[in-house]
């Protein structure tokens, strides 16, 4: 991923092949490599949420 994407998730209906959720390492968790400027780091909690619709 690149710029500011974080992560992506596809919407429900989508193709069994491409069903699922991508976090960008950066933005998930509170250690490690992540970076801490993301938005309270609720990208998981962003994505799974479109994930279910």
């Amino acid at each position: 991923m690149g710029g500011s994407i974080q992560g992506y998730a596809q919407f429900p209906g989508s193709a069994a092949a491409t069903n699922g959720i991508v976090i960008d390492n950066y933005a998930f968790g509170r250690t490690g490599t992540v970076s801490g400027v993301y938005d309270l780091e609720r990208t998981a909690t962003h994505e799974v949420g479109q994930w279910v619709n």
